[in-house]
Order: structure tokens, then C-alpha cells, then sequence
């Protein structure tokens, strides 16, 4: 929405409200922030049964509940339907289920995702809540505020406050496509 409303509308600077909470955006030549006061990341492990073994993963709700599975390796990821369903349904993650984000630690405080998004139910090519998800189970582990996570879709920076609430996401962001809504639809 940011890069959207620097193109049609000329604003640098913009204030969206979600039904998490506010959202400020700004968008400075390619580079656009968008700051989520309103989100507090806390984590909590959980198991799941997969192929007779106990699989570990962190949950973490951003605004939406993931199960952050780490890997040594990104690819395959999208072939793994058994896990994926175990934390995607996971009872922990309430009725609506959780996301499933692999994270593939790379650096310090650099991490690979790929997420598996409910609703979409297939992966993404950038998931902005996963990006935060991944980004705080790296920084609990390693220490730090501040994450480079690489999608799919490309990079983002994550920056957390203190005690990692609030966090604002740093990255490219341009317009793929235009549509009309009918005014039938909205009613």
C-alpha cells in the first residue's frame, strides 16, 4: 500500500489502520518502512508427530500465528506436505491453524524463508508476517534487534524494538498490477 499511495497519491508518509492495529508507512526512493507498533513477538515451542519422529518448531504470533520450522537447507521445504499439515493444524496455533514458515539460518542475523501461508494454502513468494516470525526466532537465538531475511520474493530487514515489540520491515516494494472493484462486489 505504500508504494501505492507514493505513486497515485504522492504521499511519502501514510497511516493505515488494520484490523491488528495501525500500521505508518513511509517510502523513501525504492526502500519502503512499514512500522507495526502493534506487534509483540512471543515465541513458544511445540512438537509435532511427522514420519514417527518428534519434530521441534517455535511458534510465534505476529498478527498471525506461525510455526517456524528451522532446516538446514530451504530446498525440498515445499515437499514436505506431512509437516507442513502437523503445524499447520497444530492445536496450539487455534482453530483457524498457523502458517508454516521454514527458516533456514545463514549468518548472523541473516536467514532464508519460505512460508506456507493458510488461506493461500501453498507457499509464497514473500510473506511479511513470516518475514517477522523467522526474524524473531533468529534474534532470540542469536541476540540483536535487527535481521536481514531473504524470501522468495527478495529481501527485507527487520528491525525490532526493545523486548521485540513493535517492529518495522525495510525493503523494495513496487506495483505488479491495477484492477477495478465493482460496487456490487462492496455491498
Amino acid at each position: 500500500m505504500g508504494r501505492w499511495t507514493k505513486n497515485h497519491l504522492g504521499l511519502d508518509n501514510v497511516r493505515f489502520e488494520t484490523s491488528a492495529g495501525m500500521v505508518d508507512v513511509s517510502v523513501k526512493d525504492e526502500q519502503v518502512a512499514s512500522h507495526l507498533g502493534f506487534v509483540k513477538a512471543s515465541l513458544r515451542e511445540i512438537t509435532a508427530e511427522v514420519a514417527g519422529k518428534q519434530v521441534r518448531a517455535t511458534l510465534v504470533n505476529t498478527g498471525v500465528p506461525h510455526a517456524v520450522v528451522r532446516v538446514d537447507e530451504l530446498e525440498g521445504a515445499d515437499t514436505q506436505k506431512e509437516l507442513i499439515s502437523a503445524f499447520r493444524f497444530h492445536p496450539a496455533a487455534g482453530p483457524r491453524g498457523a502458517n508454516v514458515t521454514f527458516l533456514q539460518v545463514v549468518g548472523r542475523a541473516k536467514v532464508r524463508t519460505k512460508t506456507f501461508e493458510r488461506g493461500v494454502e501453498g507457499f509464497t513468494l514473500s510473506c511479511g508476517t513470516g518475514v517477522i516470525a523467522a526474524a524473531a526466532v533468529c534474534l532470540k537465538e542469536q541476540g540483536g534487534l535487527r535481521a536481514e531475511v531473504w524470501t522468495p520474493g527478495g529481501e527485507l530487514v527487520a528491525e525490532f524494538g526493545s523486548d521485540f515489540t513493535g517492529v518495522t520491515l525495510i525493503g523494495p516494494a513496487v506495483e505488479v498490477f491495477e484492477t477495478t472493484i465493482s460496487e456490487e462486489i462492496l455491498k
